[in-house]
């Protein structure tokens, strides 16, 4: 080979190593988003389980887990965020999109994906478990969890009023 060609090779796989540890930087990144992600979710649920609790006389809500931090989000599993108010029940679960970030099921770009489901025993014996799309997404320097109806593909953020409105529909 000639040394013309094989400094020009030498370059492109200089410049492949480049963008591999680019790309390594970039999901490592995304990877840390995810678990912060996780961590908000939680902080959500339990500021609104907090405050309410604060303000009943009678009832208690529980949050499941109790505590949660970025470091026990697992890029490999499904996590789930329960609140329950005496069998009346509030489930947030979610996991990471097949690709770092995903457009499949929703027109904002995202990362994470799941579900809210909010039922009583009344509804679980009339087949009535209110289900929603569940996402967190990347928006312009603003990631935040929003969430999706079904049929009519009204969508939110996910805050303490969203997770009332879905606790009343449950009294």
């Amino acid at each position: 080979m000639t040394s013309d060609r094989m400094r020009k090779l030498a370059r492109a796989l200089d410049l492949v190593a480049e963008k591999d540890r680019q790309e390594l930087a970039r999901q490592f990144a995304l990877q840390q988003v995810r678990r912060e992600a996780a961590a908000e979710l939680h902080t959500i649920c339990r500021r609104f389980v907090d405050e309410l609790n604060s303000l009943t006389g009678q009832v208690k809500l529980d949050l499941s887990p109790a505590q949660f931090d970025a470091g026990h989000f697992q890029e490999n599993s499904a996590t789930l965020f329960q609140i329950n108010l005496n069998g009346r029940l509030i489930q947030f679960t979610f996991r990471p999109t097949e690709s770092m970030i995903s457009t499949d099921n929703f027109r904002i770009p995202y990362t994470l994906e799941g579900h809210v489901s909010s039922f009583n025993q009344h509804m679980i014996e009339h087949d009535e478990i209110r289900d929603q799309r569940l996402f967190y997404c990347l928006e312009r320097g603003i990631n935040r969890w929003r969430y999706q109806e079904g049929g009519n593909g009204r969508n939110g953020f996910v805050d303490s009023d969203y997770i009332a409105a879905l606790l009343e529909r449950l009294t």
